[in-house]
């Protein structure tokens, strides 16, 4: 990654951080809607916007380099993206309820989005390599 890159990288990183705001105000203040979806979704749209673009980021500019180790990194971003899935699917199946349906089946939607994720990061890696 150059520069470049590095600099579109944190630009993408302030543009995403604005949008989770916005997402996680109209989701906290509609009604019918709790308050803790939009706390979670917001927490896990930073986690989201800091792995994928601010990290890489400021590695780049301070002129590491990850080599073959871009794939293991990237297990990190791709999981949290469906951890973020898990959680809109049970905000939508149960918003009354979301709390303890989504601390319920927290160990198996982690479970499922690591295996989830290494098998996108193999099928990536065997496409792109």
């Amino acid at each position: 990654m150059k520069k470049g890159n590095a600099t579109a990288a944190m630009i993408f990183f302030v543009f995403f951080i604005i949008i989770s705001i916005g997402i996680a105000y109209g989701l906290g203040t509609t009604a019918g809607i709790d308050f803790e979806i939009a706390i979670v979704v917001f927490v896990e749209c930073v986690l989201l916007c800091v792995t994928a673009f601010l990290i890489p980021g400021i590695f780049c500019l301070l002129g590491k380099h990850y080599g073959t180790k871009v794939w293991y990194y990237a297990l990190i971003p791709v999981t949290i993206l469906l951890i973020l899935i898990y959680t809109m699917v049970v905000a939508i199946l149960a918003p009354t309820s979301f709390i303890s349906n989504f601390l319920e089946f927290l160990g198996l939607g982690i479970g499922a989005s690591v295996v989830l994720a290494i098998i996108v990061l193999c099928a990536s890696y065997d496409e792109f390599a």
